[in-house]
């Protein structure tokens, strides 16, 4: 079993040094080479045998109060989850007593067009404009109870001992002994997110009669939207419920901390414990070579994210997968509206982004109704509504599951850019807003939007009242060109190689816990050249870590462990 040890630098060592280190085969002054029983240089590597076995619990300290909680992150996901249960709440007594508001609007539109003198004629862009907006509300209730559902995983599963990385796929992550992050609940939870997304299309549905049109709620998508939020709400409250969450901020290097430290609550946790001679090895060769020391020198651009984690090669294959599904969908229903002028399809093509009456298009009669504002009943229009969310549901889960995909590429970029950030000048800021700071990451905010695009313009694309599904030609296409850009999104997360000298970690925690060996909460933490040693051998090697002052730049002809 290879030796612990616990840094200590040279009091007298000044953090930045004039002239460079020495180089490997220098030897140390005659005054600091002789035989002593410990290592010895300008950073000594300290090593006590009799300190007892290594699993001794005394070896890891209790965790301290001083690692920032979150707790403002905290406040806000619990007011979020609040407001989450008033929103499926709201939708599913909408649903219930739709027949009572539909009427009180129509009359309100009627009284309006007797002031004015004119009917009111409400456009399909106006139609898609709301979409837009309840799928906006949707995606913002979905993300903040996926934050609350993503915390109680990554805990669940530290207190398992299974906590390898800082972000997991949290819909395909379970959790063995926790039934709301077990396979079960996840799944469940999948489902409901989807179905979120597909009721927001048919929520609001505009009727034409001879004289005007006006908007109405539909009386199954509003229930079945509250209800799928209701169930996302009670499956966070339960993972709240049944684990302790120690900290609600997302920064790797708290969950690193967290991990190397033992828990007055769960003494009985596993605890990752720095691996002496490691101080250099990226994620790769950490994966690579388990145990033993790593003598590296430090490389000026890392690997990609591909070749650290499985989960990186079946982001892009599912990605390209689901591309090549939505181009055959739009090929096929292109071919059929091209080759078949007769019913249910247009014979006139308009491109436009929003659609018209003259957008191509091929129509799913559901039920032989001639006038939907009229010969449909509410049976008619309740089954139709439940039969195409259904449907939907089928697509919006591919959907929800290769964004899924793409999301985690992302914050496995996101935690090597935090990281990353401690050989600047500013270092790695340690006080990370969980709630802020992903919007002010390019590739986070990028994929928000690209995520919300591509369930709005799925609503687009297959357009539904109450006797026909119709799938738009052109709307098809725009979804499958958002969806190729999500694709090289997530191809060029997972095959960009960072530059610098710092080991690449990806959020990988016990890479992390190898590289950082000193933690202090009190300012932003820096990486770089702490000095040398030498070995009982004669041996010299340098070693680099973590301070809260800057420190000098490692040096690639040198070797650190």
């Amino acid at each position: 079993m290879p030796p612990t040890y616990d840094p200590v630098p040279d009091v007298n060592m000044p953090e930045r040094t004039s002239s460079p280190p020495p180089a490997f085969s220098a030897r140390l002054p005659p005054e600091q080479s002789s035989p002593v029983p410990k290592r010895q240089g300008d950073y000594e590597q300290l090593h006590d045998p009799t300190r007892g076995d290594i699993e001794d619990a005394e070896k890891f300290p209790i965790s301290s109060t001083l690692y920032p909680r979150a707790r403002f992150a905290m406040v806000v996901s619990y007011m979020m989850l609040l407001l989450s249960i008033v929103f499926g709440g709201a939708f599913f007594f909408i649903g219930i007593l739709s027949d009572k508001i539909n009427e009180p609007v129509k009359q309100v539109i009627s009284n309006v067009q007797n002031h004015v003198g004119q009917s009111l004629r409400f456009n399909e862009t106006a139609r898609d404009v709301v979409s837009l907006l309840f799928t906006f509300v949707v995606a913002i209730v979905t993300e903040t109870l996926g934050f609350v559902h993503g915390t109680c995983l990554k805990w669940t599963l530290l207190k398992e001992g299974r906590l390898a990385f800082n972000s997991n796929l949290r819909l395909v992550s379970h959790a063995r002994h926790s039934r709301p992050n077990g396979w079960l609940g996840n799944t469940i939870y999948m489902y409901a997110t989807a179905v979120s997304y597909a009721t927001t299309p048919m929520l609001v549905i505009y009727r034409s009669t001879a004289s005007d049109t006006y908007p109405e709620f539909t009386k199954v998508a509003p229930i079945v939207l509250g209800i799928s939020v209701l169930v996302q709400c009670a499956i966070c409250i339960w993972g709240l419920a049944v684990t302790r969450i120690p900290s609600w901020n997302s920064s790797p290097l708290v969950a690193a901390f967290v991990a190397s430290t033992r828990d007055k609550y769960d003494m009985d946790r596993t605890v990752l414990q720095n691996r002496y001679g490691r101080c250099m090895a990226p994620i790769y060769e950490s994966k690579r070579k388990p145990s033993g020391e790593l003598p590296m020198s430090p490389k000026t651009r890392q690997i990609s994210a591909i070749f650290t984690r499985a989960q990186a090669v079946c982001s892009v294959f599912i990605s390209y997968a689901i591309f090549v599904g939505l181009l055959a969908w739009f090929i096929i229903v292109t071919v059929v509206i091209r080759k078949n002028g007769g019913d249910g399809t247009s014979k006139s093509f308009d491109w436009n982004f929003f659609p018209n009456e003259n957008t191509p298009n091929l129509t799913i009669k559901s039920f032989n109704s001639a006038d939907s504002s009229t010969s449909a009943t509410l049976q008619t229009k309740s089954s139709s509504v439940l039969v195409s969310i259904m449907l939907a549901t089928c697509v919006q889960l591919v959907i929800t599951i290769g964004s899924h995909f793409a999301e985690s590429q992302v914050l496995l970029c996101r935690d090597e850019d935090i990281w990353r950030k401690a050989t600047t000048e500013d270092g790695c800021d340690q006080s990370y807003n969980s709630l802020v700071a992903p919007l002010t990451n390019l590739w986070s905010f990028v994929l928000l939007l690209l995520k919300v695009s591509l369930h709005w313009i799925y609503g687009l694309a297959v357009d539904f009242n109450y006797t026909t599904l119709r799938m738009n030609s052109p709307q098809l296409l725009y979804l499958t060109s958002v969806w190729l850009i999500l694709t090289i999104v997530t191809t060029y997360l997972s095959l960009r190689r960072p530059r610098g000298k710092l080991p690449a970690t990806y959020g990988h925690l016990q890479t992390l816990v190898d590289i950082v060996d000193e933690w202090d909460w009190r300012s932003n933490l820096y990486w770089g050249h702490k000095g040398h040693f030498v070995e009982s051998n004669g041996d010299v090697f340098y070693h680099a870590g973590t301070k809260n002052v800057e420190l000098p730049p490692v040096r690639v002809d040198l070797l650190y462990k």
